[in-house]
């Protein structure tokens, strides 16, 4: 609880069941932590960083970077069974467990092995999850794989596969509202080293997602009246803008922030948000883009506005499409003494280049042969499948032969290339050198 502030110091106390812990007063820019003793013992319970203290009329600090810790401790001890583990070894670096009798996985399978927190599906053919080598000085780029189709070249009858976001982690899925709009599917002869015409087909069909700002609900116009839709494309989020008139990324969606006056807040594809004046019930916001003003717009919460009452918008139109290319809802103005702010909901960005999707446009193998009600891609000729295959311009499908028992099997998998920064996937802290290693994962039919 904040329970006051002098000029770039606030008062901090934590509570327990509205009862009074500890009290402490931190500087601007300081971390702090409040400590509480278990078992006889002083642990950190909550910490953090005092980001800014803003002394006004309603006195407000930002924090970041919170941790919270709870002083009812899990104890584990060597024994101890959690599900089909047992605690073997408990040290000041590691706990160890290890399953107490064999488990035994089939096809198909679904399996939790350690209390709700590890679980184990068994998938219907070989998986890769990952494959790249990993050293320091070399690592530039590894592949994302999906589910296989393993074919039998001795069996002449045709095979097929419908690869999603479930089957190939790369195709765009939303957490947040548990939607995935991709597909991809082959069709093959397995007698046959080329896909057929149509054999080979890319769909995503778009979803109506209802704007988070209630103002932009009546924003006017068919595309994007009462929400946007939302599509996957080449795994990525994208907006739909209609029959041949393409698609556009989705560069920012953000629930909240605090603008100061004369603060910039970068955006992307040049785009910057600044607090260009301020007075203590309104603000000037302007849009910037390459350091040129856009579009500016006074904003007094509780007073008309462009749109609604406090939202700032600005739009363009993109392919006879009015876009909402930027549009974020002003929730409150805050006057200090020394700093004031301007606290800022629903931030919402469209990319205002948009991606061309109209019917007999060409990705890869693949040709635009519907735009409405959803995107279909085909290939309208022949594919040679003795070689990786260019889908989209992400998405491939490659290939490996096998031979078993006197049969030829040949196995197709979809994959995307992705170049990381090195620091991104090694540890960034290590005592000890980090050996060249090779990370694959597989769930293999047996």
């Amino acid at each position: 609880m904040l329970q006051g502030i002098n000029g770039n110091y606030a008062l901090l106390e934590l509570q327990k069941n509205s009862t009074s812990v500890t009290t402490k007063t931190v500087e601007e820019g300081s971390k702090f932590n409040f400590t509480t003793e278990v078992d006889g013992t002083e642990y950190v319970i909550l910490e953090g960083t005092l980001e800014k203290v803003l002394d006004s009329k309603d006195p407000i600090v930002r924090l970041k970077s919170v941790n919270h810790y709870s002083d009812m401790p899990c104890k584990i001890e060597k024994g101890d069974e959690y599900g089909k583990f047992e605690v073997t070894a408990v040290t000041n670096r590691s706990i160890e467990l290890k399953n107490k009798a064999p488990i035994s996985l089939y096809l198909g399978d679904y399996v939790t092995i350690l209390d709700d927190l590890i679980d184990l599906r068994v998938a219907d053919n070989v998986y890769r999850a990952c494959s790249y080598n990993m050293t320091r000085d070399t690592i530039t780029s590894y592949k994302i794989r999906g589910t296989s189709l393993t074919v039998n070249r001795s069996d002449s009858s045709p095979d097929s596969c419908n690869w999603t976001a479930e089957s190939f982690g790369m195709l765009f899925y939303d957490p947040e509202y548990d939607l995935s709009t991709e597909s991809l599917k082959i069709s093959i002869d397995a007698g046959n080293d080329w896909i057929p015409e149509g054999g080979l087909v890319y769909e995503s069909l778009p979803v109506k997602i209802a704007y988070k700002n209630p103002e932009m609900m009546d924003y006017g116009g068919d595309v994007f009246n009462q929400g946007y839709s939302l599509l996957g494309w080449d795994g990525k989020k994208y907006a739909y803008l209609g029959t041949d008139q393409g698609i556009v990324n989705i560069l920012l969606e953000e629930d909240d922030k605090i603008l100061y006056p004369n603060e910039e807040y970068n955006l992307q594809e040049g785009y910057t948000l600044k607090v260009t004046d301020f007075d203590s019930d309104k603000a000037c916001l302007t849009l910037s883009r390459n350091n040129l003003p856009v579009y500016s717009s006074i904003i007094s919460p509780g007073k008309s506005a462009d749109l609604g009452i406090h939202t700032f918008l600005y739009k363009k139109e993109l392919n006879g499409v009015e876009v909402p290319i930027f549009s974020v809802y002003v929730d409150s103005t805050m006057q200090g003494k020394e700093l004031s702010a301007v606290s800022l909901k629903y931030l919402l960005h469209f990319s205002d280049s948009p991606l061309e999707l109209g019917y007999g446009e060409k990705f890869g193998q693949l040709t635009v042969v519907e735009t409405y009600p959803k995107l279909r891609l085909e290939n309208k000729h022949d594919i040679w499948s003795g070689s990786d295959i260019n889908v989209t311009e992400e998405i491939w499908i490659g290939r490996f032969e096998k031979k078993t028992s006197g049969n030829s099997y040949v196995t197709f998998y979809p994959f995307m290339n992705k170049v990381e920064n090195v620091e991104s996937i090694l540890p960034s802290v290590s005592s000890w050198p980090i050996p060249a290693m090779s990370i694959e994962e597989y769930l293999v039919r047996v």
